[in-house]
């Protein structure tokens, strides 16, 4: 089965004296995640999309570029933003700008008093939604279940999307006697897929 890349990352704090201490414990926690969606999303074909985990975490504007550029180079079609401890907000922006914005982002947190991720998302996803972008947020432990269960139903959707993105399709015939009543129409299809169609009948006439 056609699959495209999941991106996965991780904001911090830009303090020195603050990542320094939690950077490590951050960075496994993504990787983590990672190894749980390639173990668990797997297709009926034992295809299964490429995991692409960012190669830092993010800590200031210069790291974000970088890291969306990664993403960006790998062809990402989708991005899992981690949250485990509080960061700045702004850094959102030099990420996604360079990665790309017309993607699906799912922000995911932990819900943890000692690490506050829960209140990195609030404040960053807030920002994202506040811009006009619709993400969707998972929070809970990793080693729910349910919450695992959460986050690979909302990579299979996020891949259902990207794959069919940008595709042609072949239609016989149009609408029945020109009957609009329950009839698809392509511009909103073109403008929320990005897919077109090509009217095979037509090569006929």
């Amino acid at each position: 089965m056609r699959t495209t890349p999941v991106g996965i990352v991780m904001l911090n704090d830009e303090r020195e004296n603050v990542y320094t201490k939690n950077n490590e414990l951050n960075m496994r926690v993504v990787r983590d995640w990672a190894k749980l969606i390639e173990e668990n999303v797997v297709n009926v074909d034992k295809s299964k999309p490429e995991i692409v985990v960012g190669s830092e975490i993010i800590t200031g504007v210069r790291s974000a570029q970088k890291v969306g550029e990664e993403l960006s180079r790998a062809n990402c079609k989708q991005i899992i933003m981690c949250y485990n401890v509080w960061n700045f907000p702004f850094l959102v922006w030099p990420f996604l700008n360079s990665v790309g914005k017309d993607i699906p982002v799912l922000s995911l947190s932990n819900n943890n008093g000692k690490y506050p991720g829960n209140v990195g998302l609030l404040a960053t996803d807030g920002a994202l939604r506040q811009a006009g972008f619709r993400t969707h947020r998972i929070i809970g432990d990793m080693d729910d279940k349910s919450t695992q269960k959460k986050v690979f139903n909302w990579i299979r959707a996020s891949q259902a999307l990207t794959t069919i993105k940008n595709e042609v399709y072949g239609c016989y015939g149009g609408h029945s006697m020109g009957m609009e009543t329950g009839y698809f129409h392509l511009v909103p299809t073109i403008k929320t897929l990005g897919i077109t169609v090509r009217q095979i009948d037509q090569l006929l006439l």
